[in-house]
């Protein structure tokens, strides 16, 4: 707050003097930044556009408060910069705890940890014990399942089946069918599915579970 006040009196006050400065930059960045994140439905990531310049005036606003308390009082001036290092460096050693502890824990799920082996398991099932469909909870994301299975794009072109495009409901891949979405009323018995933990009871009866992180691949008994 205190950053984004100084940023915002100074460019105003160098706008009326029709002055050059710098930091003219940062607060177009800041309004840019809002204005997207204000355009978008805010899920994991999509709100990137205002993090760094909200970073960057957390970092001006800590050097305009030392710079004034310095030409007010030297010392204090020092003991404040001092302390604030202090304050950020405690919080710095509690958000990395936080960040590689619980938030990894909560983020894995949309960084899709264990979709890969996952896919990779379902691929090999279906080749091992002649299974030619895998049918993907639609969380798993297409675009993922194109990379992992390594379909061509002529053979992507060449069998997809579109739901609302782009998003496929189906193509095919060495053979194997990749069908998008789970339709948990009616299970197909021949086909190997990737699925997410909640629906895990659906298939604990007549599959075989292997469990990647919040995944399982369920392979037909």
């Amino acid at each position: 707050v205190v950053g984004a006040v100084a940023l915002t009196g100074k460019v105003v006050k160098a706008f009326i003097q029709k002055e050059y400065k710098p930091e003219t930059f940062l607060f177009i960045q800041l309004m840019g930044g809002g204005l997207v994140s204000m355009l978008v439905s805010v899920t994991f990531h999509q709100i990137n556009a205002l993090y760094i310049p909200l970073v960057l005036c957390e970092a001006y606003g800590v050097w305009v408060s030392i710079r004034r308390l310095k030409q007010r009082n030297i010392f204090a001036g020092r003991v404040y910069a001092i302390v604030l290092v202090l304050v950020y460096c405690v919080c710095l050693i509690g958000f990395q705890k936080d960040y590689y502890t619980e938030y990894r824990n909560v983020s894995d799920v949309f960084y899709g940890a264990g979709l890969k082996d996952s896919v990779t398991h379902a691929m090999k099932a279906c080749q091992d014990k002649g299974f030619t469909t895998i049918t993907a909870e639609r969380s798993v994301q297409w675009p993922r399942m194109m990379l992992y299975t390594e379909v061509k794009p002529s053979e992507y072109l060449d069998t997809v089946v579109y739901d609302a495009p782009p998003a496929p409901a189906s193509f095919e891949v060495n053979g194997i069918l990749i069908r998008n979405g789970i339709d948990t009323e009616r299970l197909d018995p021949q086909s190997v599915y990737i699925l997410y933990y909640a629906d895990k009871p659906l298939f604990e009866k007549n599959y075989e579970l292997t469990e990647f992180h919040d995944w399982y691949v369920a392979v037909p008994k």
